[in-house]
């Protein structure tokens, strides 16, 4: 088996890696070195292709989907009107609302800074109904439109 020394120095024998056999360290220093090679990613073109090799279009979906509830739940609605409003299951919906328990912020970082770019978009643009509200009307808001206000760019 070939080894891979990676950029930040952790060495990896070929093969399946199983979560299983990995030690709490190696966990840790593998996800790390995920960040970090992420926060290299720089703007919405760069991400796109990142993303694009990185993810399947029903994961990509998957992840803006989750993205969706977790800003309906952060304005207040509630678990049944989200589930509904969005045709997700009561159980994704369940588990985003633990995730936000936890307060880890991932959720309510992304939610802000959409918010923001949504207001600049709408006093920028009439591309929007002028009622368009963002937590009712994002099931129907497009994708590329969505990616646009997630890359922080207009």
């Amino acid at each position: 088996m070939t080894q891979y020394t990676s950029i930040l120095g952790h060495v990896m024998s070929g093969g399946k890696v199983q979560l299983k056999s990995l030690s709490q360290d190696q966990r840790i220093n593998l996800i790390g070195e995920l960040y970090s090679t992420l926060g290299l990613v720089s703007g919405r073109a760069e991400a796109k292709k990142v993303f694009g090799d990185l993810f399947t279009s029903s994961e990509l979906i998957m992840m803006v989907r989750r993205i969706q509830v977790a800003s309906m739940l952060l304005h207040g609605y509630n678990q049944k009107t989200v589930s509904t409003s969005l045709r997700v299951g009561k159980e994704t919906v369940s588990k985003i609302q633990r995730q936000l328990s936890r307060d880890r912020g991932g959720y309510e970082l992304l939610v802000q800074r959409l918010d923001k770019k949504l207001a600049r978009v709408k006093n920028a643009s009439s591309a929007l109904p002028r009622n368009f509200d963002f937590t009712r009307d994002l099931n129907s808001l497009p994708l590329k439109i969505f990616f646009s206000l997630i890359s922080g760019k207009n």
